[in-house]
C-alpha cells in the first residue's frame, strides 16, 4: 500500500492563542507542536520577562506557565499578569513538576486558574484547554 503524505490543516485565524512558557526547550517545543497539531495558534517564551512581554503584546487566551523559570519565576509572572496587566479573559494554567502542596496553592494565590502536574497527560491538557476556551453555553 502506498503512503500518502498528510499535510497539516492550516490553523484557523480565530483559534485560541496559547502562550507556552517553559525554560526547557525540548519540552516547550514538543508542547507547541502538539498544540499546533490540535488546531491552536501558539507562541512561546523561555523565561519570565519574555512571557510578560508576549502577554502584553499578544494577549493570549491561555498561558501554560512553568513555575520554575529563570530570571522571573512563574508565580511572579502570574501575579503580574493578574494585578498589573489586568487581563481577566486570559486563563493561566500552571504546569509544575513540583509536588509540594504549599507551592501549588501559592500558584492559585498568585492568580493561576488551574495547576496541572508535569509531565502533563496530553489528553487531560487538551481537555482542560478546550474547557477553559469554550464560550459559555447559551440557555
Amino acid at each position: 500500500m502506498e503512503r500518502v503524505a498528510r499535510f497539516p490543516q492550516p490553523t484557523p485565524p480565530d483559534a485560541p492563542l496559547i502562550l507556552v512558557v517553559d525554560d526547557d526547550q525540548h519540552g516547550r517545543e514538543g508542547l507547541v507542536e502538539f498544540l499546533v497539531a490540535c488546531g491552536y495558534r501558539v507562541i512561546q517564551a523561555a523565561d519570565g520577562p519574555e512571557a510578560l512581554a508576549k502577554v502584553k503584546q499578544r494577549q493570549p487566551s491561555v498561558v501554560l506557565l512553568d513555575l520554575a523559570l529563570p530570571r522571573i519565576d512563574g508565580w511572579h509572572v502570574a501575579q503580574t499578569i493578574r494585578r498589573e496587566l489586568a487581563l481577566p479573559g486570559t486563563r493561566l494554567v500552571a504546569l509544575s513538576g513540583l509536588d509540594y502542596p504549599n507551592e501549588l496553592a501559592r500558584a492559585v494565590e498568585c492568580g493561576c486558574d488551574l495547576v496541572l502536574p508535569k509531565p502533563c497527560n496530553p489528553a487531560r491538557l487538551l481537555e482542560t484547554i478546550k474547557a477553559i476556551t469554550s464560550p459559555p453555553h447559551a440557555m
